[in-house]
């Protein structure tokens, strides 16, 4: 399966940076060194399953407004 992301998708409207990998993991740690050009160093796993599920266009599950 082929995984890609964009980051216009997960709510960065200035960065039209996207990425693609072969498996989920590779996606993830794709995602999580290229969150250091947006000033996060050290994303929790929250985060990183909140961007992926956006970033792809797949649902999450957390809530939007606790």
């Amino acid at each position: 399966m082929n995984y890609t992301f964009r980051c216009v998708d997960a709510g960065a409207p200035t960065c039209f940076s996207s990425f693609a990998a072969n498996t989920e993991e590779e996606l993830r740690n794709t995602l999580i060194q290229h969150l250091g050009r947006h000033g996060v160093t050290k994303p929790n796993e929250t985060l990183v399953d909140y961007l992926l599920a956006v970033g792809t266009g797949r649902q999450h599950s957390l809530p939007l407004n606790p």
